[in-house]
């Protein structure tokens, strides 16, 4: 009886931490101006709302209107710049980080009525933890230990010429409706094979789920002009994975010299 009575506790207990782990995710129709304390975008930075990409604070692209995505943002302030395109327009608002005390932009794509799209600058995850959402810093390692094998890389000139110095890789996640762009440090165009590193902290793009590739009109990542990494290098999506998991430290990549040429270039 009394072993019974200690099953039924421990399961009870059990039930309790996983109810914890896994709180509802907030409801942005339901906060209003009196859930804004002082430390309300810090428990938001947090824990993202309780919930996971590409739900962001509440906010999921391709399902939350427009209309309740605005009043629920509206109560931190009103947008910082508003601007249309071939019917989809861009809403930035700015937040202040209370515990760093300083401010980050979160850009907002919309179309009819919906919130297409979400995007999130590298710097708004300067401050650490995020939850249990992200990994504790983002590199580009820890996204690939934390999300998996990405379904497409892609692989962009930042520069309009031809001795491209910087290059940005998309890692593309088709299926979750994510993706993490990293810039690389610069490049010594004078190696024969040249090392590629990347920065830490990638731009995050949140985007609904009837897309394969973003479309995105304003800036990048607007993939249209990024080149598959398979098709210009000797990586397939595997090897580059792998690679970079037997990485200890540096999130340093070697590429051959003609992989330069081949990078499409923008129009």
């Amino acid at each position: 009886m009394k072993k019974n009575v200690y099953i039924l506790i421990l399961i009870f207990i059990v039930l309790i931490i996983s109810i914890s782990k896994h709180k509802k995710p907030i409801d942005i129709k339901n906060i209003s101006i009196d859930n804004i304390t002082d430390n309300y975008v810090s428990d938001l930075l947090e824990t993202n709302g309780n919930c996971e990409f590409p739900c962001w604070w509440g906010i999921t692209p391709g399902v939350t209107l427009w209309e309740d995505a605005q009043s629920f943002l509206n109560l931190f302030n009103e947008n910082l710049y508003k601007r249309d395109y071939e019917g989809i327009t861009s809403y930035i608002y700015t937040f202040l980080d209370p515990i760093e005390n300083r401010e980050f932009n979160i850009d907002f794509l919309v179309r009819n009525g919906i919130v297409d799209e979400i995007r999130i600058p590298p710097l708004y995850f300067s401050r650490l933890p995020f939850s249990d959402n992200l990994p504790e810093f983002l590199n580009i390692k820890n996204v690939i230990l934390k999300f998996g094998k990405p379904s497409l890389i892609k692989v962009e000139n930042t520069f309009l010429s031809n001795e491209p110095t910087y290059l940005y890789f998309s890692l593309i996640y088709e299926e979750k409706n994510y993706s993490f762009s990293f810039f690389t440090k610069e490049i010594d165009l004078n190696q024969e094979n040249k090392t590629v590193c990347f920065f830490s902290n990638p731009m995050i793009v949140l985007s609904k789920n009837d897309r394969t590739e973003n479309i995105n009109p304003f800036y990048f990542p607007s993939y249209d002009w990024h080149s598959n990494l398979e098709e210009i290098s000797e990586y397939s999506i595997s090897s580059f994975v792998q690679t970079i998991k037997d990485n200890h430290d540096d999130m340093c990549l070697i590429f051959e010299d003609g992989f330069f040429g081949k990078l499409n270039m923008r129009e």
